[in-house]
């Protein structure tokens, strides 16, 4: 597992999982993400790598993800919101409501 980070001082960065099983454009993405600012990426090597990353991760990039990897990153992302929604006393069914308020705010129908 790399990772690649830009620092600005004061900001936050984004923490970005990027994995992809095959080399074609590969580098140019890494490169591109690389190059932007306030971003951290971290590039994995294979599926657990990618897994063990998550709970940090803001975002996740994939290509050519086979379908029973992407069901275990599924799962994986599905038992870190439960997990989070839990930490913060928070219900299953408070997930609708909350999704519904933060729609009616950016006016998403």
């Amino acid at each position: 597992m790399a990772n690649v980070a830009q620092f600005t001082p004061g900001i936050q960065l984004l923490q970005i999982v990027f994995w992809s099983r095959l080399s074609f454009g590969r580098e140019q993405v890494i490169q591109r993400l690389s190059a932007l600012p306030d971003v951290h990426l971290t590039v994995c090597a294979t599926l657990a790598e990618c897994i063990h990353a998550l709970p940090d991760a803001d975002g996740l990039i994939l290509y050519n993800c086979p379908p029973t990897d992407a069901n275990s990153l599924a799962l994986a992302i599905h038992d870190r919101a439960k997990d989070q929604v839990e930490s913060r006393g928070l219900s299953q069914n408070d997930m609708g409501r909350i999704r519904k308020v933060l729609a009616e705010q950016k006016g998403i129908k």
